[in-house]
């Protein structure tokens, strides 16, 4: 790899520290992984300048096409 960072598909592949947060006393592993998913909507959304009269195909089911699907749908 010329960029010097290792893929998600490479097992062998260890997230840099400055990448990684670290979670609140408050808030459960599973509400941590579910920021995620929603950030890359968040993301999504702003690139697009997604707004009331869009159009939106969100193509796949998993969890980011369903949280995706989830906030587009919250304008109808």
């Amino acid at each position: 790899m010329t960029s010097g960072t290792k893929s998600m598909s490479d097992p062998t592949g260890i997230a840099s520290c400055r990448l990684c947060f670290e979670l609140a006393d408050n808030v459960s592993l599973q509400e941590g992984a579910t920021c995620e998913l929603l950030s890359v909507c968040v993301h999504v959304h702003r690139r697009a300048n997604v707004g009331p009269d869009t159009n939106v195909l969100v193509m796949g089911a998993g969890p980011i096409g369903l949280f995706s699907f989830n906030k587009y749908s919250d304008y109808n």
